[in-house]
């Protein structure tokens, strides 16, 4: 609208001089028409110039408007994107903190078993050897035993077994007890 009322204006004002160097004959009139005319030019011309610097002003705030709205609008999607991201690190640590609360879980139960079983293992082991140290120490006294009471009580008893007998009596004593004579083979 500002430059619609400016050229009129600037009509009007050459309209006036340009009649009075038309209808005039004085050359004077004529350079004072001309002087006018180029005066209103340069007015023209500042006001235009005027005019573009204002529009340019105008349309830098404009361009800097849109571009305070987009940086708005960009710093709004990245507090949104930043409060996102904050809320996924934090579920994200709630997860692994219940997962490590899992795996500390899991891993001790799993380290109770292994060290139960281990436990069980070398007590039936050690139960075991036990078992068969008894066993052994248990044949090896009744072999002992067996052959202890198997044995005569008056001396070795050999393949033959002679008493010899005196003239004495039937057999000869000797400490309360029948001494028995073993037969050489041979004699």
């Amino acid at each position: 609208m500002r430059i619609l009322i400016g050229v009129w204006l600037l009509q009007i004002m050459t309209v006036g001089p340009l009649w009075l160097v038309l209808t005039g004959q004085d050359p004077a009139l004529v350079g004072l028409g001309v002087a006018m005319v180029l005066g209103a030019g340069l007015l023209a011309a500042l006001w235009f110039s005027t005019l573009l610097r204002d529009q340019k002003r105008l349309s830098e705030a404009r361009h800097s408007e849109r571009l305070a709205n987009a940086k708005a609008r960009f710093q709004a999607t990245l507090a949104k994107h930043k409060s996102d991201d904050a809320a996924k690190l934090s579920d994200l640590t709630k997860k692994m903190g219940r997962t490590r609360t899992r795996l500390l879980k899991l891993g001790l139960v799993t380290g109770g078993a292994l060290g139960l079983g281990a436990a069980l293992f070398f007590a039936q082991v050690f139960t075991a050897g036990l078992l068969v140290a008894a066993f052994a120490g248990g044949s090896a006294a009744g072999y002992g035993v067996r052959s202890y009471l198997s044995r005569d009580r008056d001396g070795y008893t050999g393949p033959e077994v002679i008493t010899m007998e005196s003239d004495n009596g039937p057999a000869r004593r000797i400490g309360g007890r029948r001494q028995k004579f073993l037969k050489r083979p041979g004699t």
